[in-house]
């Protein structure tokens, strides 16, 4: 079963697409912890990607990662050797998170920083850039 985890996000109408980027703690600290919030070795597994989906207050996050002991893996050179002996992929399980929190303390625990860019479907793919012109500040507050 193969999964491109590395293509573009989707959701039912996708009204708005864009690109995500985050940064793990510069200690890796925040991963650590996370793999110990969710019980994952941080002696035999790597995180290599995360799904975190929300509709409706329902979170749904996944975690892929690879079990580094059994793929022998001690450098970023075995992930690119373990890749091309199985034609490109590397063999990773799924973790569903029975997540109990807000998204946003999920982001929290695992990364140090986190972006994400979203513009109504259309304008990117057509190249058009947005030209700022001025910025206001809108005070919302949060909650159900």
């Amino acid at each position: 079963m193969s999964e491109n985890l590395l293509g573009p996000a989707s959701v039912q109408y996708n009204d708005l697409v864009g690109t995500s980027a985050a940064d793990r703690s510069d200690h890796r600290l925040n991963t650590e912890s996370l793999q110990v919030a969710i019980g994952l070795d941080t002696n035999d597994w790597s995180i290599l990607s995360y799904s975190l989906y929300q509709s409706r207050g329902h979170v749904s996050i996944s975690i892929y990662a690879a079990n580094r002991i059994e793929l022998h893996i001690d450098s970023f050179e075995r992930w690119i050797e373990r890749a091309g002996e199985r034609g490109g992929a590397i063999p990773v399980t799924q973790f569903r998170v029975d997540w109990k929190g807000s998204l946003g303390e999920f982001i929290d625990l695992a990364f140090k920083r986190f972006d994400v860019h979203l513009t109504s479907r259309g304008f990117g793919d057509n190249a058009i850039e947005l030209d700022v012109q001025a910025e206001e500040v809108l005070s919302v507050s949060g909650g159900k």
